[in-house]
């Protein structure tokens, strides 16, 4: 059992649903491989959070009857079902705390699960279901441990993820790995700039501020080549960059 409730957040009733959903695609790489409709869809949802808020619930819609038009064209297409996840997700993070959250959350669980029933080696699914799992009470399927394995495999598979490091981030801060915690942060800071990701960027500045990151100690992190938390385990290459320095 695992009864803590999840690293930084505060769960109240129904709310939790709006709390717990990050961004489904967690790895803030690209879209891995599917059907056209179901890279559309996928493509549709990663790039709503980028609209003004104002337009962003009519886009993930938008992008929620693709994918579902993209599974009743191929049901074993496992990017579809992550794409139905992916829009859904980020509907109940702006549902609030209405039953239909309640309601989608359970759909959007399965569709997750499915797609990895279909596809074992989906990243976005394992880093998606493992932000979940660490953040979930047990009483709605939590298991920090089993999610913690799932996005140090994901941190060993992929060089461009950033939720997953985030989230590994305040895990390892949480226990006092302190240097292994600003070293996820420092470099999911930096993968966000690469790709743009504002909203990624602003919550790698807030965790390295919480863990009062030096300079130093931000420059050090990001010339770590093995996996932070996983002693002696080769990572993809160190992430460099001219800012490092100054930052």
């Amino acid at each position: 059992m695992h009864s803590r409730a999840p690293v930084g957040m505060a769960i109240h009733g129904t709310g939790v649903v709006a709390l717990l959903l990050w961004t489904a695609a967690a790895r803030g790489g690209e879209p891995e491989m599917g059907g056209q409709m179901a890279r559309e869809a996928i493509a549709i949802c990663q790039e709503a959070d980028l609209l003004p808020a104002s337009d962003r619930a009519a886009t993930w819609a938008a992008g929620l009857a693709r994918a579902e038009e993209a599974v009743r064209a191929d049901p074993q297409d496992a990017a579809a079902h992550f794409a139905i996840f992916c829009n859904l997700g980020e509907m109940l993070r702006v549902d609030g705390e209405k039953i239909t959250s309640i309601l989608g959350f359970r759909k959007m669980m399965a569709e997750l699960d499915r797609t990895l029933e279909l596809d074992p080696n989906h990243l976005d699914a394992l880093s998606s279901k493992g932000v979940l799992l660490i953040r979930l009470p047990s009483l709605l399927g939590g298991d920090p441990p089993k999610g913690q394995k799932m996005l140090e495999r994901v941190l060993r598979e992929d060089p461009s993820c950033i939720t997953a490091r985030l989230t590994l981030s305040e895990v390892y801060a949480e226990r006092g790995n302190r240097t292994d915690a600003v070293a996820l942060a420092a470099q999911a800071r930096e993968l966000a700039r690469a790709s743009g990701r504002a909203d990624k960027v602003a919550k790698a500045d807030a965790e390295l501020t919480k863990l009062k990151a030096e300079p130093g100690e931000i420059t050090a992190g990001l010339a770590v080549t093995t996996c932070p938390g996983q002693p002696g385990t080769a990572c993809p290459p160190k992430i460099s960059t001219a800012r490092a320095a100054t930052d």
